[in-house]
């Protein structure tokens, strides 16, 4: 394949099609990992907010 990377992703140059298919499977279930967790902890956030809301009134 070309020498490719995918916004700062995995280099890929190099690899065979299959290999490279691997490396980006993997680099998405790793982000897809990382948004679940950033999405859990917005939530957490906003439940603090609220509850800091309902004290301050």
């Amino acid at each position: 394949m070309r020498n490719l990377t995918f916004n700062g992703g995995p280099d890929i140059s190099g690899k065979s099609t299959q290999a490279a298919l691997e490396i980006l499977a993997q680099n998405c279930r790793d982000t897809g990992q990382v948004v679940f967790a950033l999405n859990k902890e917005i939530e957490e956030l906003k439940d603090e907010i609220e509850q800091l809301k309902m004290r301050i009134r």
